[in-house]
């Protein structure tokens, strides 16, 4: 692979490191830049990483980068948004490691707050709230009573399962001590990055802390990797969940094992249906599909922290999968 790197700075007092991937971004990569320039923290790196993107994005990079000495550009041939992130990590010099992707954008004050935060308690991750926007014109506005939250590192993965999942399990609004990042890198693949990653930092750190302060805009756009038309590379989600479970299995906390191969049936149930749907006649994908999911659900059953009614209803789908979904149908 090759890699050009284009350096304005060298300063051992970098607070923050911000990666930002770039691939077909010159649509949103303005708004974006410009919300992490005006942050009110000013001590910080952007790591602007351009992924072999065949757009403008580029030029736009190069350009910024002339504006503000805080900026590096890499440049490297397209391999994804973990490829760019690890290159992204190799090169950064802050003491905290932070991601933004290309289409979103932050308040002005989430680094300062996010970094004050961390220091203020001595936690390894700092995590903030979010909102999904539609459109630029969002803006975030009368929120409510600032809440701190704080979890040790069992406490956090617990947070992978619940309502705090998706504020949990995405990488874009949290900062993180630069030593999480030592032996942790982003896998080779190209959805389901945040899944293969984020129990593995939450599991190293010592202490996540907590604001329900939004300081985090969600694009939601509608040709995103999760909003695309479904397709056999969600298939890697298996491989993601089999080291997920593996990694649980040896944490000797029977409650997280549980729950991660419930998670994981889900995850395989939705693939099921997914490949029903868009490719009835793949038996040898359906079949492989089945096949993982009656071994999980071996291994669920055999959990001292199984739960009786997601034993029903998992059974229900091996027996019949037409019934599952119209019995879930019901209960949603």
């Amino acid at each position: 692979m090759n890699i050009k790197i284009q350096d304005n700075i060298e300063n051992p007092q970098i607070l923050i490191s911000i990666i930002m991937p770039i691939y077909k971004a010159e649509t949103y990569l303005i708004k974006s830049i410009n919300s992490i320039l005006n942050q009110t923290l000013k001590n910080f790196e952007l790591i602007l990483i351009d992924d072999g993107s065949p757009d403008n994005s580029g030029k736009m990079c190069d350009e910024f980068a002339k504006k503000d000495n805080r900026i590096k550009v890499i440049r490297k041939e397209n391999g994804g948004a973990s490829t760019a992130r690890n290159a992204g990590l190799d090169i950064a010099k802050g003491q905290y490691i932070a991601f933004v992707d290309s289409d979103d954008w932050i308040e002005p004050n989430m680094y300062e707050s996010l970094f004050n935060l961390a220091e203020n308690s001595n936690a390894d991750i700092a995590q903030c709230n979010y909102l999904k926007a539609e459109d630029e014109n969002v803006k975030i506005i009368n929120q409510e009573n600032e809440i701190i939250t704080y979890f040790d590192n069992i406490e956090s993965l617990h947070n992978l399962y619940n309502d705090m999942y998706v504020s949990t399990v995405v990488l874009w609004n949290k900062i993180y001590k630069k030593f999480l990042f030592d032996k942790i890198r982003f896998p080779l693949i190209k959805i389901f990055e945040d899944e293969a990653i984020m129990y593995k930092l939450l599991f190293s750190s010592n202490k996540l802390i907590f604001t329900n302060k939004k300081l985090y805009y969600y694009r939601n756009t509608p040709d995103s990797i999760m909003n695309a038309k479904f397709d056999k590379k969600r298939l890697c989600v298996l491989d993601v969940f089999d080291e997920k479970v593996d990694f649980m299995s040896k944490l000797n906390n029977e409650s997280l094992y549980a729950k991660t191969l419930k998670w994981y049936l889900w995850s395989i149930i939705d693939l099921y249906f997914g490949c029903i749907k868009n490719f009835p006649d793949d038996y040898e994908t359906i079949s492989l599909i089945k096949n993982k999911a009656t071994k999980v659900y071996s291994q669920y059953i055999k959990s001292s922290k199984h739960e009786f009614k997601w034993i029903v209803l998992f059974s229900l789908f091996k027996t019949n999968p037409k019934i599952y979904k119209f019995v879930m149908n019901i209960l949603k």
